[in-house]
């Protein structure tokens, strides 16, 4: 997916978001106007649900409308996600509870009720991520290669270090240049060592998209 799209849908995800969580909170207000802390930190928490959410449905339903028309001549699993993405979702709870302590360099502010909620939204999390890891699959079609699924990692910038994995979107054959058949997987890989695509497949199913990916002009991989 094109950067300037993934910006767009972001963006409207994020808008989208910013309303629920003023809607939410006047409702909660009107109950009664002061809110205790368990109710801010489950509003904040149910509204980071609510946008990696929306974010992912938009991205998907984009995605599966660009799968019109393609034939498509496979499908298959991906493996997971790595550390480094589930990290970034982490990262937004351990700030909607921890932020006031980090600032003010004090644990006064940290609570037994505090920590009981922090570990209910880690536990809720880390459910939404294997959900949305096995929600993913890949398509080869007759004009690339279609990653989709409900897929909840945000769509962070690229830094040094950091290198292409399962990357949700469109990809024509010619962004690959090799790959590499294991037992119960085969490995799709970008030039000059900027990630791959790790399929989960053996078998028939393994035979057959080594054959697409010969087609269109990949090469096995070879290791020095």
């Amino acid at each position: 997916m094109k950067s300037s799209k993934k910006i767009i849908l972001f963006s409207s995800a994020f808008f989208i978001s910013l309303t629920f969580l003023m809607l939410i909170s006047n409702i909660f207000r009107f109950i009664n106007p002061v809110l205790n802390p368990i109710t801010v930190w489950a509003i904040y928490s149910f509204t980071f649900f609510f946008f990696i959410w929306c974010y992912s449905f938009l991205r998907h339903n984009t995605l599966k409308r660009s799968l019109a028309g393609k034939t498509v001549y496979a499908t298959a699993n991906l493996s997971t996600f790595t550390f480094r993405e589930k990290s970034w979702l982490y990262l937004f709870p351990i700030l909607i509870y921890f932020l006031p302590s980090m600032m003010n360099r004090s644990i006064k502010y940290i609570s037994l009720s505090m920590i009981v909620m922090f570990v209910f939204t880690m536990v809720i999390l880390e459910l939404f991520i294997r959900l949305s890891q096995n929600s993913m699959k890949i398509y080869f079609t007759n004009e690339g290669i279609l990653i989709n699924g409900i897929d909840l990692r945000l769509p962070v910038p690229r830094i040094y270090g950091s290198v292409f994995h399962n990357d949700s979107g469109f990809h024509e054959y010619s962004e690959f240049k090799e790959y590499f058949p294991l037992p119960n997987q085969v490995d799709i890989y970008r030039p000059y060592d900027l990630g791959a695509i790790h399929v989960l497949t053996s078998g028939d199913s393994a035979k057959q998209i080594q054959g697409i990916l010969s087609k269109n002009k990949l090469k096995i991989k070879k290791f020095k």
